[in-house]
């Protein structure tokens, strides 16, 4: 948004279908947003010399700034940009026109020191958990990368974050705790802090300048997506905090520290009263010091009852006093009953309102404050969230009837219907549970992890992972708690697993070797049931994915031929050549790259060693282009956040008369300043994407030329360490940017706000199969630089990556997470903290939602789709593609055909071999990083399918019949008679066609007699198989309103 000119300008993403009235609106409504935002921005005080730097260049002590901004004198001048310096950057001068000043030309970087390889690690007992340390502690400034600063609202807001750090996340779970704007600004004024909530599981949870807000959220169906709905009459928020409202302009909250499973925020202006928040946590807790403290909630009080008996009921509440160690709040409008447990005895004065309370958003008022300042940690947890049975969500039954989620591996039916909450717990037994485990507060945690390679064939190998936590004791008895390396035995705890930590201790033996108790009870989500267990430290196994170079078995003999003449073709293929140039955004680089990369790998399988060599050698070149030296779109090292950034370019090609080139050069780079360029790779959005394609690009390229990595070795390690990095001891990286260690996903979301605010629905990620193979890359570089650690860690990104993605993104038939309607879908296309949500970025079509989490193709996708889930999967996303030209003029078509390869391989293989050119087109939003050769390499090398996945893919909505007649082996003598040539089938397919026919001029005509055609195919079809019969009717009766007769869409 241009505010000096009023202008809009929209950079679209090449796959996005925009309307133009989108376009119009926002140029229509520009004056408005100017207006907006005039009064919104915060005055520059003419005392900060940086406060009009977009970004500064700290090498130089300049910054970039609009030309207005710079009273000094340009250095040299940009497009509307200058360099200046940073003591000049201050008021806006009448300026002179730009004269712009050919760049000088940019001296290459020096060429760092040799890094070989390090040391193997000393030996350790198998089962021991090997502390991580950095990949590399070398500053990317040491090795030649451009650095710049980032300032402003694209920094760090400095009231959010606590001093001292080097780097700082930008895509954990808690980002969005402190992504709302600095205190003073319209977004805190106005309350808009709900934005900034985390689903911390079971409760969604947001500050705000006094305190913070908390609610258990219910799921509610809106079609094919499922959403966790909070803050409204039925999950009515709760405060915890301040006894009296803050100013929003004051310093409000900040981060206090954070670690793989916790963060904890504090409010410095309230005595540093804290809140350690912890993942799967059923408490909430607040520690102050000396500070009057208030609980309360919009809604009325039913009643107050104490350990010391001297609780009150309704009426009777307001203005009374009521003291103990434990108090339960039945509250009204939720229905719901929490438990308060105070660290020492504390005494509260009631407010409760008795009738509707017009000013209040949920129609009533409840408070209880301290008397007077305290001291001490209080800790509240839902007890029972249908007390009265008037919860419209949360009581499935009467009053009486509340079953508990159920026994230890089970899942009651009721607890897999996601129409509400889910099971009602058993309160009594809910609140023995949550009495043996309040003293007991986690304040900190931790994971560590082994990879357990295969021993040999019969063994796939394991990922294990270790949870542990930091505690502190209410009662101050034992002080801080246990960590990992505790001589004392740590406390019991009680926290939650959703379904992707439940499936691993499915039995009795595995939730034993793990160390918890499942107590069958919990609370239902949007990512299914959150069952609370008993257990100090967890100990996991995951399934290990290994990262191989290769498929795992060779290609079919009879299709070697053609995949060797179609390898002789795209071994001439190459880049467009502003990506040859590096002038283009590092995600389609990526993918571009990693094309060239499966070519000179297949050419080693297929033994073409010359080829391969020679594609090899060209992908060592451009790899050495964008990674190494630099191209004309650079990587930047931003040493504020602490990653690799796109500085972004200004493409130019005189409208197709001169050769292309980028009009600006570094230190100008739009990306900076502009979320829209470069896919947000400068403000962290899907860094695991972009980056992760150059990471396997580059590890290829470095197991061609082994001498080549060697010497570039600390220049490549910058793309793992940026997605990858194993330790929080990295100076210039954060800990695994994308990852959720808890959630086993990665979010790729990154620091990028929506009108000022972060998404309410919380962080996301939508293509689960780009962060696979993200993590894939880093663990073949690991391979290809002979680094044990690096190896690591990518198979355990790589490996919780896949479970996750297998159990949130790939929705079974009779799923216990998702509704009926999803099952159907078969996919998820976005996955957010409070939204499973069956779209894409760039548009709401099926094979868009179901492509776009296979992308890219490559031996590691073979753990990711499985057959049984192909074969429902790839009719839902073959039937949308059908449909649309652009699914194959845009390049998707060849991945519905790589879907459909894991259940009918040799269909699919004459299939790919007829696609279009403009499929694998360079050009090609979604083909362009895919190739013939390599969906011809993947189909070929597919192992034998299951019968049971061969048959449930027979049956395809609106497709072909042919697939799901009966077929039978040639030359089998057991076998019956063909079913292609005996007489009863030639007959019924003449007859059910014929039929078929009338019934198309039945509907044109809206006629009323085509169920007759439908009984008479019946009668004729008799000899096929149910599955057939089933295709054909569907063929028959699929049509618009004017058969009588329809089938329901599940046939």
């Amino acid at each position: 948004f241009d505010s000096a000119h009023g202008r809009v300008t929209l950079r679209l993403r090449p796959v996005h279908s925009m309307r133009p009235l989108l376009a119009v609106t926002l140029a229509c409504y520009a004056e408005h947003a100017r207006a907006a935002l005039s009064s919104a921005a915060p005055t520059a005080s003419p005392s900060a010399p940086a406060s009009a730097c977009l970004f500064k260049i700290p090498a130089a002590d300049t910054c970039v700034c609009k030309l207005a901004d710079c009273h000094s004198g340009c250095e040299k001048t940009f497009i509307g940009d200058c360099l200046c310096s940073a003591s000049g950057c201050t008021t806006p001068l009448p300026m002179p026109p730009p004269h712009p000043l050919p760049p000088p030309p940019r001296a290459p970087p020096p060429n760092p020191p040799l890094s070989p390889a390090p040391p193997p690690p000393p030996p350790q007992p198998s089962n021991a958990f090997p502390e991580r340390k950095p990949l590399s502690t070398k500053l990317p400034s040491e090795l030649g990368v451009p650095v710049v600063e980032r300032t402003g609202k694209v920094a760090p807001f400095p009231t959010r974050w606590s001093t001292g750090r080097t780097t700082y996340p930008t895509g954990t779970w808690w980002q969005n705790l402190l992504m709302c704007d600095p205190p003073g600004d319209p977004v805190s004024l106005l309350g808009g802090e709900i934005a900034c909530n985390v689903h911390l599981v079971p409760y969604v949870v947001w500050p705000n300048a006094s305190g913070l807000l908390f609610a258990l959220p219910y799921v509610q169906p809106q079609g094919g997506n499922l959403a966790n709905m909070f803050g409204d009459t039925i999950a009515v928020p709760l405060f915890i905090g301040a006894a009296h409202e803050q100013s929003a302009s004051g310093p409000g909250w900040a981060e206090d520290g954070f670690d793989d499973l916790t963060v904890t925020l504090k409010w410095s202006a309230l005595n540093n009263m804290s809140m350690p928040l912890t993942r799967g946590s059923p408490f909430v807790s607040a520690i102050a010091k000396s500070t009057p403290l208030r609980i309360s909630s919009e809604q009325q009080l039913r009643s107050v009852v104490t350990d010391t008996g001297d609780g009150c009921e309704a009426a009777d509440c307001d203005g009374a006093s009521v003291s103990g160690s434990r108090f339960e709040l039945s509250l009204g409008q939720s229905d719901e009953t929490w438990v308060v447990y105070a660290s020492a005895p504390v005494t509260f004065d009631v407010l409760a309102t008795s009738g509707p309370v017009p000013e209040s958003s949920f129609g009533g008022n409840m408070a209880l404050y301290t008397s007077g300042a305290w001291s001490g940690m209080l800790r509240m947890a839902l007890l029972d969230a249908c007390t009265k049975g008037t919860s419209t969500v949360h009581c499935a039954a009467g009053d009486d009837d509340r079953p508990a989620v159920g026994p230890p591996g089970a899942v009651t039916a009721e607890a897999a219907t996601p129409s509400g909450a889910g099971a009602r717990n058993d309160p009594v037994l809910m609140a023995k549970l949550l009495d043996a485990a309040a003293d007991s507060c986690t304040v900190g945690g931790r994971v560590d992890f082994r990879v357990e390679r295969p021993a040999d064939d019969d063994d796939d190998g394991a990922l294990v992972l270790r949870y542990s936590w930091e505690t502190a004791s209410m009662s101050g008895s034992s002080g801080s708690g246990t960590s990992a390396g505790s001589k004392s035995p740590p406390p019991p705890l009680l926290l939650a697993m959703l379904p992707h930590h439940t499936s691993l201790i499915a039995d009795a033996h595995a939730a034993a070797a793990a160390g918890v108790k499942r107590t069958g009870l919990g609370h239902r989500a949007v990512h299914g049931i959150a069952e609370l267990v008993v257990g100090s430290v967890w100990e996991l196994r995951v399934p290990l994915v290994n990262a191989d170079w290769h498929a795992p078995r060779d290609p079919t003999p009879e299709h070697v031929a053609a995949l060797k003449a179609e390898l002789v073709a795209e071994a001439e293929w190459t880049p467009p050549a502003n990506y040859v140039n590096g002038a283009g955004d590092g995600y389609n680089a990526g993918k571009l790259l990693s094309r060239m990369a499966r070519t000179a790998l297949i050419a080693e399988a297929l033994g073409e060693d010359a080829l391969a060599e020679r594609v090899g050698k060209a992908l060592v070149a451009l790899v050495q282009r964008h990674a190494v030296d630099g191209g004309e779109n650079p990587w930047v090292w931003d040493s504020t956040w602490g990653g690799l950034v796109s500085c972004g370019c200004d493409y130019d090609d005189c409208f197709g008369k001169c050769v292309g080139h980028c009009k600006n050069a570094f230190p100008n780079c739009p990306s900076l300043g502009d979320p829209g360029r470069d896919f947000g790779n400068a403000y962290y959005n899907d860094h695991h994407f972009h980056w992760g394609y150059h990471a396997y690009a580059a590890a290829v390229a470095a197991k061609f030329a082994p001498a080549w990595a060697t010497r570039n070795r600390e220049r490549l390690l910058l793309l793992a360490r940026d997605i990858a990095s194993p330790s929080m001891d990295d100076p210039a990286f954060p800990k695994a940017r994308h990852k959720d260690w808890w959630m086993h996903i990665s979010w790729a979301s990154g620091i990028a706000l929506a009108g000022a605010l972060p998404y309410r629905n919380g962080r996301n990620q939508e293509s689960s199969s780009e962060a696979v193979n993200g993590y894939y890359g880093a663990a073949l570089m690991g391979k290809a630089l002979h680094d044990r650690g690096l190896e690591d860690v990518g198979l355990a990104l790589l490996s919780m990556e896949v479970h996750a993605a297998r159990t949130y993104y790939h929705v079974d038939k009779d799923t216990s997470i998702y509704t009926p309607a999803m099952a159907d879908n078969a996919m998820v296309g976005i996955l957010w903290q409070n939204l499973a949500q069956y779209q894409t970025w760039f548009g709401p079509a099926a094979y868009l939602v179901h492509a776009i989490q296979i992308i890219p193709v490559t031996p590691v996708t073979e753990a990711l789709l499985d057959p049984v889930f192909a074969a429902r999967e790839w009719p839902v996303l073959a039937k949308s593609c059908d449909e649309v030209e652009r699914c194959a003029t845009e390049g998707w078509s060849p991945f519905v055909t790589m879907s459909k390869a894991v259940v009918e391989p040799e269909a699919a293989f004459r299939e790919a071999l007829q696609a279009a050119n403009q499929s694998f087109s360079k050009d090609s939003p979604a083909g362009n990083g895919n190739s013939r050769l390599n969906t011809l390499y993947w189909i070929a090398t597919r192992p034998a399918p299951t019968a049971a996945a061969t048959a449930l893919s027979r049956v395809r909505l609106g497709g072909p019949v042919i697939a799901a007649l009966p077929r039978t082996t040639p030359g089998d003598p057991s076998a019956p008679t063909d079913a292609f040539t005996a007489a009863p089938f030639r007959t019924a397919l003449v007859a059910g066609c014929t039929l078929a026919f009338v019934a198309i001029v039945a509907r044109k005509l809206k006629l009323t007699w085509a169920h007759t055609a439908r009984a008479q195919w019946r009668a004729a079809s008799s000899s096929l198989s149910p599955p057939a019969t089933d295709a054909m009717e569907h063929l028959l009766v699929e049509s618009p309103p004017a058969l009588p007769m329809r089938l329901p869409r599940s046939h």
